[in-house]
C-alpha cells in the first residue's frame, strides 16, 4: 500500500506471490492495507483484519474506512 499508494486488500483470492510470500498469519481470513499520508508523502498505513468467516469488509465500511483516512490525511496535511 505503502509502495503504489493505493488500498490493499487481501483474502483467500489474493494472487500476488510477492507479498503472500511475506505473510505468515494463516490465521487471518482477509486484510486491508490503507496508505496514510502527509500531502503526497507516505508515513505509514493503517492495516485491519479479521480472523472471523462472519465479520467481512464490504462496500459500505471499506468506503467508511477509506473516508477515515482520508481525514486523517487531510488533518495531518
Amino acid at each position: 500500500a505503502a509502495k503504489t499508494d493505493e488500498v490493499v486488500f487481501i483474502d483467500d483470492k489474493f494472487k500476488s506471490p510477492e507479498l503472500l510470500e511475506k505473510l505468515h498469519q494463516p490465521c487471518l481470513r482477509a486484510s486491508l492495507v490503507f496508505p496514510v499520508k502527509n500531502g503526497k508523502k507516505i508515513f505509514g498505513v493503517l492495516n485491519l483484519a479479521t480472523s472471523s468467516k462472519r465479520h467481512k469488509f464490504n462496500r459500505e465500511n471499506i468506503a467508511s474506512i477509506a473516508r477515515l483516512v482520508k481525514m486523517v490525511d487531510t488533518v495531518l496535511s
